[in-house]
Order: structure tokens, then C-alpha cells, then sequence
């Protein structure tokens, strides 16, 4: 290493807009759309983005615990309402298959008491369509519609 001591080389400054050619409506444009920043952001979810909570309670103070506490009393209620659904709809299944039971069992007896009363002919095709509609009920009643 030598003695002598270097000293940094200070940046050159820019032109003075004096010497540089004024900025016409195009330049001044084009100046314009190279310093301009898109920021684009997405967000999806049942609470809104922290960010936006965070603005929420800087403007109301309390929104954010407001908000949690909606979404937990929409969400206590959702589940209600599905429970109730599914046990209508257990209830009216159940209901059905009894009521179509009955119906069948009466049919059933129906056919037998026509034929013991001498009325073979109707007794005996009330109580065979009575089954056959019991049968064809049991094999083909749990498929999915299509």
C-alpha cells in the first residue's frame, strides 16, 4: 500500500434542465406511466383480510370484535338450521316408510279377507299387487335418482 491517500470520486450530477430539451406531452406521459406501481391483491374467506380489519377497528374501535362475534352467531346459526334440516328429514323418512308399511299391510289383509269372503278374483290381485308393489319398493326404493 502507498502512502498517498485515495480520495473518492464525487458522482456526476445530472444535467440542468436548462441544458436538456424540455419535456413535451408525450415525454411527460411516458415519464408518468414509468413511475406508476399496480399492486393487486386478492382475497377470499368468510372474515374479512387483517388488513382490512386492522382499518376497520382504527376507524371503529370494537369493529373487529363485532365482527368475530357476527361470524360466530352466523355460524352457531348455520349449524342449527342444518340439524334442523336433518332431523325433518330423518322424521318425514321415517314417517313414510311407516305410513307406506301400513298401507301395505292393509292392502295385504284386504286381498286375504276378499278371498276368504268368495271373492277370489279381486282378493287374490289386490293382495298380489299389494306384494309386488311391497317388493319392488324394498329392491329398488334406496337407489339414487338419477
Amino acid at each position: 500500500m502507498s502512502d498517498s491517500a485515495v480520495e473518492p470520486v464525487p458522482p456526476e450530477e445530472p444535467e440542468s434542465s436548462a441544458d436538456s430539451a424540455p419535456i413535451g406531452p408525450q415525454t411527460e406521459q411516458e415519464a408518468i406511466q414509468s413511475q406508476r406501481i399496480e399492486f393487486h391483491e386478492e382475497y377470499s374467506g368468510q372474515l374479512p383480510h387483517w388488513r382490512h380489519l386492522n382499518e376497520y377497528e382504527r376507524i371503529y374501535p370494537g369493529a373487529a370484535k363485532i365482527i368475530f362475534e357476527s361470524f360466530e352467531k352466523q355460524g352457531d346459526h348455520r349449524r342449527e338450521m342444518e340439524a334442523r334440516l336433518l332431523t325433518g328429514s330423518e322424521r318425514r323418512a321415517s314417517v313414510g316408510q311407516f305410513l307406506g308399511t301400513g298401507l301395505l299391510l292393509v292392502a295385504i289383509l284386504g286381498g286375504i279377507y276378499l278371498v276368504i269372503d268368495k271373492q277370489a278374483v279381486a282378493g287374490i290381485s289386490i293382495f298380489t299387487l299389494a306384494l309386488a308393489t311391497g317388493v319392488v319398493s324394498y329392491v329398488f326404493g334406496d337407489r339414487p335418482k338419477k
